[in-house]
């Protein structure tokens, strides 16, 4: 870096590279360099500071490992709180059976309420799984006119309908289920 700054006379500014220390072990550096010059402006050679950042990279290396943790922290919390929900439903009818077995409509809305409960269990974990692979998978443009206008249906009337400039439904980089949840997400957030 000394050399660029003799040969053009232009300083360089935190310029990072990595050296080996005596054991072998890469340590990361920055450095800066400036011209020599005389009253008169003639170049007569440079001056380098060089800084070891070690606890500079270890500090990022740890707030990007906080930052991870609580992500997923977030994504755990909210999946329990997803899983309850649903759970709710399985165990109130649960401990009902032995008291309401006899009872035909019982037996019938117990038994359509858990399955539809447990699918939805189930596809609570298939898109969290979807979501732990999701940096593997390509991003793809999807159109969301039809999750939007599907979740808008329930919504009633007073609902305001969310439009891009040109005045159509906007596109998302989602997967198609991705896009539905979103806009079912955005339709629950809004009546809460």
């Amino acid at each position: 870096m000394p050399r660029g700054t003799l040969a053009d006379g232009e300083p360089r500014s935190q310029v990072e590279f990595s050296l080996p220390d005596a054991a072998g072990q890469l340590v990361p550096l920055v450095c800066s360099t400036s011209a020599l010059v005389t009253r008169s402006g003639q170049l007569v050679g440079a001056v380098a500071a060089v800084n070891d950042i070690s606890h500079l990279k270890e500090l990022e290396h740890e707030k990007r490992r906080a930052e991870r943790l609580a992500s997923i922290e977030a994504i755990a919390a909210g999946l329990v709180h997803e899983i309850r929900n649903p759970l709710v439903a399985v165990k109130t009818f649960s401990q009902l059976l032995p008291t309401k077995y006899h009872d035909p409509d019982f037996r019938e809305t117990s038994s359509r309420t858990a399955g539809r409960e447990i699918r939805r269990i189930d596809n609570l974990l298939t898109r969290f799984r979807t979501l732990v692979s999701a940096s593997s998978q390509p991003i793809e443009s999807v159109d969301v006119t039809d999750p939007i206008r599907h979740t808008s249906t329930f919504s009633g009337p007073s609902s305001t309908s969310v439009r891009s400039g040109s005045g159509k439904y906007g596109t998302a980089h989602p997967g198609p289920s991705s896009a539905t949840q979103l806009s079912w997400n955005s339709f629950f957030s809004t009546c809460a």
